[in-house]
């Protein structure tokens, strides 16, 4: 997100026809993304540099993870009235998921929180942890409603008629539904 405060970089990368970037928000919450180690993609910085690219002709899609230990049952409404305010293209939305071998899910096992470890359930939309300030069944739920809220067809369409051109458009669009499918809840 960070090249959208380099003028020049910004610049080549429309001339070169950049199109399109993938910015990991991770989270609209101040204190998550400490947690998450990235302070620096504060709500206001994120606006700001989300206007510039689109300044440029170029969409930014995101990534947006619930399930942090800093996560209450209210990030979910929070994050879609944050995500409108920025003016993002789309995001792709996943439940916390600490990988097998990492240090991240060590943490998780030594504090008796991983509560599946079918890894045929590591998608990203089902709850593999047990949060902190939330039920597994209260983050299940929420990712369940966040995703039905923010994927529905006329909200993605309204979101693509906001971007800066017919080819962030058509992209955006692509990009939304491809991520409601993998959103959709397993059968």
């Amino acid at each position: 997100m960070l090249l959208g405060e380099n003028d020049e970089l910004l610049l080549l990368a429309a001339k070169a026809g950049c199109i399109g970037v993938f910015v990991g928000i991770e989270s609209v919450s101040a204190d998550t993304l400490s947690e998450a180690n990235k302070d620096f993609n504060r709500i206001d910085r994120l606006k700001n540099n989300i206007a510039r690219f689109h300044d440029r002709g170029i969409m930014v899609d995101g990534g947006i993870i619930f399930g942090f230990d800093t996560d209450t049952p209210y990030v979910f409404d929070r994050t879609i009235d944050v995500l409108e305010k920025i003016k993002i293209a789309s995001v792709a939305v996943n439940i916390l998921i600490p990988y097998p071998g990492t240090e991240f899910y060590k943490k998780f096992e030594r504090e008796g929180r991983i509560i599946c470890t079918d890894y045929t359930k590591y998608t990203g939309n089902t709850v593999i942890i047990r949060p902190k300030n939330m039920t597994a069944e209260q983050l299940q739920a929420g990712y369940n409603q966040f995703t039905r809220d923010y994927y529905k067809i006329m909200e993605i369409v309204y979101r693509a008629l906001k971007q800066p051109n017919a080819v962030a458009r058509i992209t955006g669009l692509i990009s939304n539904v491809t991520h409601r499918l993998n959103c959709m809840p397993e059968k």
